[in-house]
């Protein structure tokens, strides 16, 4: 059976994004992503734990029907961001409009780089802790001079 586009009803045609095959609309350029393929589009741009939690937020009704199934969907802040996506409530897939899955790579390599800087972080207070959170060297040689 042949999948149509929720915004427009043309046909969509298959497409690739990132080596990610996915069903695309010829004439809005949004894209239908199964659950396979969406998760495969996130691993492009991150792993590991970048890749777990709640990616729907402020879940709301959605105008877009489920190209699968033709039941209405429900729309989606992608990972409490400012993108909206919508999902089938029967878990068949997501619709992405045009521009939309750079952004989701660009929101997962943001998040990688985040867990990333937290990770360094934790690792220096760490370091820290276990010398006793010794003082600054300038802190040390202010102290050497005073005489403390």
């Amino acid at each position: 059976m042949a999948l149509t586009c929720p915004r427009d009803g043309a046909q969509l045609q298959a497409g690739e994004d990132h080596a990610v095959p996915y069903q695309r609309c010829p004439t809005c350029k949004g894209g239908w992503f199964d659950l396979h393929e969406f998760e495969e589009l996130e691993a492009t741009a991150a792993s590991g734990d970048a890749l777990a939690g709640t990616i729907e937020y402020a879940e709301r009704e959605s105008t877009l029907k489920c190209p699968s199934c033709g039941k209405p969907m429900a729309a989606f802040d992608f990972r409490g961001e400012n993108l909206e996506l919508d999902a089938c409530d029967d878990e068949h897939g997501f619709w992405i409009d045009d521009g939309g899955a750079e952004r989701v790579r660009a929101l997962m390599r943001d998040r990688m780089a985040g867990m990333k800087r937290a990770a360094r972080a934790e690792h220096s207070w760490n370091a820290e802790r276990e010398r006793g959170f010794q003082r600054t060297l300038i802190e040390r040689l202010r102290n050497i001079i005073s005489g403390k």
